[in-house]
């Protein structure tokens, strides 16, 4: 990506910026430490707390090349996101994406995003994501999160998703996860990444594990 690509791209981030009502916001955030459930659809990532609240609609702004398009209605939510259009329900809640419909049960919880379902168990605690199941240990964690184990060290930090290692620095942040390295500022700011890519998949489930077991 050349530096005008970026500055476009940082300019639609400046732009896409908009609070939507009950808290719901859209931001961009590649921070290994934001611990959010993640799920996917058309250009948004839909961030979900452990209580099964949907918090962000986050639009991948730096991987698309072409120009895009962003209409807001009267109250300033995003309501077409290029191709894609974005619907509320009464209460506010994003109610669809595109074709995708986003269901809640009567707490507020969302419990299909599309064609995946979200299923709870009798403690309130997310035990289904589409086909992947979560089991949790004695003290609430989860241990299991569909094919893969998660490990945790002596301060209780995820240190283990099936093969792949998580290291953290002297002041608790992630330093190493495989052979991707994430360096600070004195101010302690993600500076730089370096390394081999991380599978999605992995910093995806990283995210929503620590999302659950807060």
């Amino acid at each position: 990506m050349n530096r005008i690509t970026k500055a476009v791209a940082f300019a639609l981030f400046i732009m896409v910026m908009a609070k939507l009502v009950n808290g719901q916001t859209i931001r961009l955030g590649e921070d290994p430490h934001a611990p959010d459930i993640v799920l996917r659809e058309g250009p948004f990532y839909l961030l979900i707390d452990n209580k099964g609240n949907l918090t962000t609609a986050e639009p991948e702004l730096f991987r698309t090349s072409n120009e895009v398009r962003i209409d807001y209605d009267l109250d300033g939510r995003i309501k077409q996101f290029g191709n894609t259009s974005v619907d509320y329900d009464l209460d506010g809640r994003v109610r669809q994406i595109g074709d995708a419909r986003i269901d809640y049960d009567l707490d507020g919880r969302i419990r299909r995003v599309g064609s995946k379902r979200i299923d709870y168990n009798f403690n309130g605690k997310i035990e289904r994501i589409g086909d992947e199941s979560l089991d949790y240990d004695l003290s609430g964690r989860v241990r299991q999160f569909g094919a893969d184990r998660i490990d945790y060290d002596l301060n209780g930090r995820i240190c283990r998703i099936g093969d792949l290692r998580i290291e953290y620095d002297l002041n608790g942040r992630i330093r190493q996860i495989g052979d991707r390295r994430f360096d600070y500022d004195l101010d302690g700011r993600l500076r730089s990444v370096s390394g081999s890519a991380v599978a999605r998949q992995f910093m995806r489930k990283y995210r929503m594990i620590e999302r659950i077991n807060q």
